[in-house]
């Protein structure tokens, strides 16, 4: 088996939540058994993430696995690696990924392709005649001279009548009207107000005040 120097690893991910990734080797020691573990942040969509590896991780055999505590969608991963034996470094895909995550391609559209020069078009518009004519609208002629038209109003009479009004005629005389009050007495009286006399010393007066 060929043994490889394993430098970093890309995975397209999309994330919710934080995820964990261990990679593990047989190299040193011939046990399969962690090597590396990183963590990388939850994405906001699909994404390419960078793991880099420490200088010295080798591998005949390579295993992988990824732990969150939300939803991971895992898309591609590759690793970038060289053999021990000769080679150059490559990207490699990891066992059950595809490979080739961050090559772009070209991809025709279905557009025609664009005029070099501007060209006229002619719009749906009908043309508009050179000079102008008199149109016929539909309202009725007027008549030359103005004639009275009658009104429907009633004509009002020629002479004025009185009109007698609901008001009771005031008596010819005046007379008293005896009104609702009582008479006042003929001779005044002393009323008692309810009020103390004063006293001729002056005494102190305790007042509940808050000390």
């Amino acid at each position: 088996m060929r043994t490889w120097l394993l430098k970093r690893v890309q995975l397209h991910v999309q994330a919710a939540a934080t995820c964990t990734f261990t990679l593990r080797t047989n190299l040193p020691g011939g046990e399969v058994v962690d090597r590396v573990v990183r963590n990388f942040a939850a994405t906001t969509g699909r994404e390419v993430v960078d793991l880099y590896l420490p200088g010295d991780t080798r591998a005949q055999l390579v295993q992988y696995s990824i732990v969150s505590a939300g939803l991971v969608r895992l898309f591609g991963g590759q690793v970038w690696a060289r053999a021990l034996d000769g080679g150059d470094w490559a990207w490699l895909p990891l066992p059950g990924l595809p490979g080739q995550l961050v090559e772009w391609a070209d991809i025709a559209l279905p557009m025609p392709a664009a005029p070099k020069a501007w060209a006229d078009v002619a719009l749906p518009i009908p043309a508009a005649p050179k000079d102008w004519t008199d149109l016929g609208l539909p309202i009725p002629p007027q008549p030359k001279d103005f004639t009275d038209l009658p009104l429907s109003i009633p004509q009002p009479s020629k002479l004025f009548v009185d009109l007698a009004l609901p008001i009771p005629e005031p008596p010819k005389t005046w007379g008293d009207t005896a009104l609702p009050i009582p008479p006042p007495p003929k001779a005044w009286a002393d009323a008692k107000i309810p009020m103390r006399e004063t006293p001729d010393l002056a005494a102190w007066v305790g007042v509940p005040v808050d000390e």
